[in-house]
């Protein structure tokens, strides 16, 4: 049977590399106890957002749930992290909103979306070379959040 509570050791250590000094081996029982803190630690808060859900009479986990519970850790820069992940989350979506307006007003045969693609495509000409340096593996949402938030993989 497997354990719920273990999450894929690779991200687990994508994660956890950053935080370890340079030349730290980590023995796989290690790895397997930080894959079960990650589970622990992440059912403790989907807890504690459930909770406060509840206390409002919502069935949902909002966001607002998410960040009270990450507060509620004590944990500040976890929180200050995730709070400046959400901005700018939010501030991307405005930028999404406003392109789409502008594409839209000008009356241009390009949708909103062919707009923001060939905006990505503009951004994204530089990462191709770095990518190629890289590990290869391209897993994006990782990539979003490290960039993001610092934390995740470590400039190799």
């Amino acid at each position: 049977m497997t354990d719920p509570l273990l999450f894929p050791i690779g991200s687990v250590m994508r994660i956890a590399k950053p935080a370890l000094g340079p030349g730290v081996t980590v023995s796989q029982e290690v790895k397997a106890n930080l894959s079960r803190a990650t589970g622990t630690f992440l059912s403790y808060l989907a807890f504690l957002a459930e909770e406060h859900a509840a206390s409002r009479k919502k069935s949902t986990l909002s966001t607002e749930d998410i960040l009270y519970a990450l507060e509620e850790l004590d944990i500040p820069d976890v929180y200050d992290g995730a709070v400046d992940f959400l901005e700018s989350l939010r501030e991307k979506g405005e930028e999404k909103r406003q392109a789409r307006k502008a594409a839209s007003s000008l009356g241009s045969n390009e949708s909103g979306t062919d707009v923001l693609t060939k905006q990505a495509q503009a951004e994204n000409l530089g990462d191709e070379e770095e990518e190629e340096e890289g590990d290869g593996d391209g897993d994006r949402l990782e990539d979003a959040y490290a960039s993001e938030t610092g934390f995740g993989r470590d400039d190799e």
